[in-house]
């Protein structure tokens, strides 16, 4: 007769013994126990908090930026002390200002082939008229001589002289034509361009040489009022510094629809070009008033826009806009929002606004 298994002690317990051997080597396998049967150090962390190697090495990636710090509406640039000193960052104390506020204005920069070539054609037609007057001086010498020996009795020189009148009445249609030709290219080229870039024009001025040779910028930009003999401006399209713009005078006409008065200015850049609309910013000449600098070591630009980094706390840093800065002579001047307590970032700027948007850099294995 069979025996039944499950019967048998002696079987039960080899079986059960089997299956917490099973179970223990599984365990150990998987790093849930330790090689004394304990549970093992993955297995002691509570449920969610269980991190494989690849989880870890994420982790450390993303403490790479962990630096930068979103509060609120602020992005803050958190550093330690090596680090700003390793990013040469330098800061200083913004010096208080009294200015005269800025009128900002649009312009653009005009492709300078249109007034070359009413200057070429004004020189030709004045050339042309200097040679009628030339030609017509000389006959009327020769007539004054030859009239001379024939009230002398010279008898012989009566068909030269007549026909030299006739040579001098010609002759003085064709200086006439000249001379209307000349005032005619003249006019137009005051009536287009003004009368003072026509004036600078015509007497070859240095700045029409430069600009004749490709080495200047016509400038065309509008104001309410007269402005001063240098204003400054800046491309619309991408960050660049504000440029010195040497007035040269008042333009015909006005600025589009701002009915302000146009003028023209000269600037030498070569990184402007014919199309190029420019913002303006023309130094005020009404009262001062009081506010602090961003000195120009402290502005960079970023998107259009030119920006400054204020250092909050010992190693802490935000990036403000100069949006509504006001130009002045050594850089910018901020009315409101800034005060003795408030050190400008003047060294290491371009380094703090590198690490502020490495961040956003995706990793070579992101998706």
């Amino acid at each position: 007769m069979m025996t039944n298994p499950t019967r048998d002690p002696r079987r039960v317990w080899l079986l059960l013994a089997g299956l917490l051997i099973g179970v223990v080597l599984t365990l150990w396998i998987s790093g849930q126990v330790d090689e004394g049967g304990r549970p093992g150090p993955s297995a002691q962390l509570p449920a969610g908090q269980q991190h494989s190697a690849d989880d870890e090495e994420e982790d450390e990636g993303d403490e790479t930026h962990a630096r930068v710090r979103q509060m609120g509406d602020e992005v803050l640039i958190v550093l330690r002390p090596e680090e700003v000193t390793l990013a040469g960052i330098v800061t200083e104390a913004p010096r208080e200002v009294s200015f005269s506020p800025a009128e900002k204005s649009f312009g653009r920069v005009v492709d300078p082939a249109p007034l070359l070539e009413a200057v070429r054609a004004f020189v030709t037609a004045q050339k042309a008229a200097q040679t009628g007057r030339a030609v017509l001086a000389a006959l009327e010498q020769r007539l004054t001589r030859l009239r001379k020996f024939a009230y002398d009795g010279e008898i012989t020189v009566a068909r030269e002289l007549a026909e030299l009148e006739v040579q001098v009445r010609r002759e003085m249609d064709t200086a006439a034509t000249r001379e209307a030709a000349r005032a005619a290219a003249e006019e137009a080229l005051a009536a287009r361009w003004g009368t003072a870039l026509a004036a600078g024009a015509k007497s070859n001025t240095s700045w029409f040489r430069t600009l004749a040779q490709g080495g200047a910028q016509l400038i065309e930009f509008g104001a309410k009022e007269s402005p001063p003999p240098t204003v400054l401006a800046s491309p619309l399209t991408h960050g660049e510094d504000s440029l010195p713009v040497d007035v040269v005078g008042a333009a015909p006409g006005v600025l589009g629809t701002t009915q302000w008065a146009t003028y023209y200015g000269i600037a030498r850049d070569a990184r402007l070009r014919a199309g190029m609309h420019l913002t303006c910013e023309i130094p005020g000449q009404g009262d001062a008033v009081t506010g602090w600098l961003i000195p120009q070591a402290a502005l960079l630009w970023h998107e259009g826009t030119q920006w400054f980094y204020v250092e909050q706390a010992p190693g802490t840093f935000r990036r403000h806009s100069a949006r509504e800065s006001l130009v002045h002579p050594e850089g910018r001047a901020l009315a409101v929002g800034l005060d003795a307590e408030s050190p400008l970032v003047v060294q290491g700027a371009q380094a703090l606004l590198a690490e502020e948007f490495r961040a956003r850099i995706p990793e070579e294995d992101d998706d």
